[in-house]
């Protein structure tokens, strides 16, 4: 993540179709920082308009592709990169279905799931994270780390855990 650069924005911004047409900003929760957002997007002349929903209406219309854009508090337990970047390629029906499509994005994460060597293969993750970034199709605001602590008389080593931010209760064991 490379934080906010209002200069890089402005030239992603002029070497886009947008003609000032107004864009719904549909959330369901932290209208603080969409209000933020839409200030940010306000400044470079963008016109973002607001629409808060409960969490129902707001998964409804996110997966009926319904939004403009969308801000919403999303983690993932997928256990690698690739993984994460197929959720927003058009194989995956909830988010990739509703997103831009770009052919060399879709054809590099073909490549990646083919390639064993794992310089190559972190070359083509390299290429296909620059396209997604360049769409624009998810932008992350933060990452946040997933904290969990245990007494000195319970066991657990279960390492699929820190990848996934999910934590088995069954590998749970006495010390």
């Amino acid at each position: 993540f490379v934080g906010y650069d209002e200069a890089l924005a402005k030239e992603y911004l002029e070497a886009s179709n947008y003609k000032g047409e107004e864009i719904i900003l549909t959330i369901y929760s932290n209208a603080n920082i969409a209000e933020s957002i839409q200030a940010d997007l306000k400044k470079l002349g963008i016109n973002v308009k607001l629409e808060q929903l409960d969490y129902n209406s707001y998964e409804t219309k996110v997966f009926g592709g319904e939004v403009d854009m969308a801000l919403g508090e999303y983690g993932t337990n997928v256990r690698s990169v690739e993984d994460l970047m197929t959720m927003y390629s058009r194989e995956n029906p909830n988010f990739g279905a509703h997103m831009a499509v770009n052919e060399e994005f879709e054809s590099l994460l073909a490549q990646i799931k083919l390639e064993t060597d794992a310089g190559a293969r972190r070359e083509l993750v390299r290429q296909a994270q620059q396209i997604m970034f360049d769409m624009g199709n998810l932008v992350p605001l933060f990452g946040a780390t997933f904290n969990y602590a245990l007494g000195p008389d319970v066991g657990y080593t279960y390492k699929a855990s820190a990848p996934t931010y999910v934590f088995y209760l069954g590998k749970v064991t006495k010390a």
